[in-house]
């Protein structure tokens, strides 16, 4: 190779690298090569339990993307009814989405449902049955799917248990009358 042909590949080379630090970052750098919401090349996933997804970001805009898809994926599975075991905190102490806990509000911590999230709860042993906002994130003790408000236990009757085996249904849609 001559002088003249490393110089010219070696400015190509900087043109490149150039315009690769100028293009625009995050969803629109995905864009350029096709990546869904998911992309692995800005992701990586790291299974650790079945049904258990931790995300690993790189960038900011893709994990946010990505944690939306999971609470995508919940909603759906809402519409069959999961099924559990649920427990009641009564404490007053911080929430996940800001401000503090109530234990007479009809509230509940769950791990990935999105906040402001109505579900129905049904304690599987009487039939009983109550509708709470999603609030927190919890339980995190193995075994339970989501943590009641001390009203909410109190309205479905587990209070003197503590754990029941419970089902979560999305809460049924109220039309107000006019």
């Amino acid at each position: 190779m001559t002088q003249e042909t490393i110089k010219i590949i070696l400015a190509l080379v900087v043109i490149l690298f150039l315009l690769f630090l100028l293009m625009p970052t995050g969803i629109n750098r995905a864009a350029a090569h096709n990546c869904d919401s998911i992309c692995t090349s800005h992701v990586s996933i790291k299974k650790h339990k079945p049904n258990k997804v931790v995300l690993i970001k790189k960038h900011k805009k893709h994990k946010i993307a990505a944690v939306h898809k999971r609470q995508k994926n919940i909603l759906e599975e809402l519409v069959e009814g999961i099924f559990g075991l649920a427990s009641f905190y009564s404490k007053p102490q911080p929430v996940a989405s800001g401000g503090r806990f109530n234990p007479k509000a009809m509230t509940a911590a769950h791990k990935t449902l999105p906040f402001g999230t109505k579900v129905k709860v049904t304690n599987k042993r009487n039939g009983k049955s109550v509708v709470v906002t999603i609030n927190d994130r919890g339980p995190y003790v193995k075994g339970r799917i989501i943590d009641l408000s001390l009203a909410a236990a109190k309205k479905i009757g587990m209070t003197n248990s503590g754990v029941v085996p419970i089902r979560i249904t999305r809460a049924p849609i109220r039309i107000a009358r006019l």
